[in-house]
């Protein structure tokens, strides 16, 4: 399935991935899934952009020796983050800081079979977040995605929206556990819990123990990681007025879900540009029309490999 490019910074800031697992968090709720570049340390005023693509090989769907399909999807995002002062909790070296910027994905879907499901899903839409830094670590992060998610017809009940809520707490120096809430209007679960933690193991190694991106990270220099972890990927959708006649499923609502692990390579040496590519094996890929009662898995493991591109300025 983002959710913004989940890049680590150099490794004197490292828990500033914190932000970026928490918005990737937002992604499998029904939130764009989009990866975003993570800074450093937030400037006065500050912008970001990112494309991710990525292809999940063919495997056939569960009970059907006929249907199968493979996955090709992209995703991007633009941002802007100002500073709005060093209002309450007063801290050193502390501030708020609004961001926003518009957002979109893509699944293409190539399929074989008669199953009623859509040739594709997309979403457009916007993010408009409050952050809450401590000395260049983020500890409270309030975001709302407004958004039409649809198959080709936008209409009115496309439109969902999605939010994420979440403060962090060092529990040492090296340890930060992160909890918080997801939302999504049109999702299954319309709130989730949301709780993990980052662990800085050493210099060079780091736990960040978030989903849906867990990742052990290992940062050989300061711009190179070497990373292994799992990803749930995808989102809600309202697919068109044609797309499951016979089944009872026109103009339903589908969450699709793609579980993934894998491994790759962060480069940040090219600034302002961060390049991260991954590879790995989707276990399962599901359709789920659940207000309908009924789903269609692709539970044949395929690989997948995913190629993402940022830019900071």
């Amino acid at each position: 399935m983002i959710p913004k490019l989940t890049l680590r910074p150099p490794r004197s800031h490292r828990l500033t991935a914190f932000a970026a697992l928490a918005l990737a968090t937002a992604a499998y709720g029904g939130a764009p899934q989009t990866e975003m570049l993570v800074t450093p340390a937030p400037q006065p005023s500050h912008a970001e952009f990112s494309l991710v693509s990525d292809y999940v090989g063919s495997g056939s769907f569960d009970g059907s020796t006929e249907a199968d399909g493979n996955t090709f999807g992209t995703a991007f995002e633009a941002f802007y983050r100002i500073r709005l002062g060093n209002a309450w909790p007063a801290q050193p070296d502390s501030g708020w800081f609004l961001r926003f910027g518009a957002t979109s994905k893509r699944f293409d879907f190539g399929q074989t079979g008669d199953l009623p499901l859509p040739a594709h899903l997309q979403s457009i839409g916007a993010r408009l977040a409050l952050e809450y830094f401590v000395k260049d670590k983020p500890g409270i992060f309030l975001e709302v995605v407004p958004s039409l998610n649809f198959e080709d017809e936008i209409g009115t009940d496309s439109f969902q929206v999605s939010g994420l809520a979440y403060v962090s707490y060092p529990i040492t120096p090296s340890f930060i556990a992160v909890v918080g809430l997801i939302g999504s209007s049109n999702a299954r679960n319309p709130i989730l819990p949301a709780v993990g933690f980052v662990w800085t193991i050493n210099p060079e190694w780091t736990v960040l123990a978030i989903p849906p991106r867990p990742r052990i990270i290992y940062s050989p220099t300061p711009t190179l990681d070497l990373w292994a972890g799992g990803e749930i990927v995808g989102g809600t959708f309202r697919v068109d007025g044609d797309t499951g006649r016979g089944e009872n499923l026109q103009s339903a609502i589908v969450t699709y879900k793609d579980l993934r692990a894998g491994a790759g390579v962060t480069f940040r040496g090219w600034k302002p540009a961060i390049v991260e590519l991954g590879a790995g094996y989707s276990f399962n890929r599901k359709f789920d029309y659940y207000r309908a009662e009924k789903g269609y898995a692709i539970d044949e493991g395929a690989p997948y490999v995913q190629l993402k591109v940022g830019l900071a300025f």
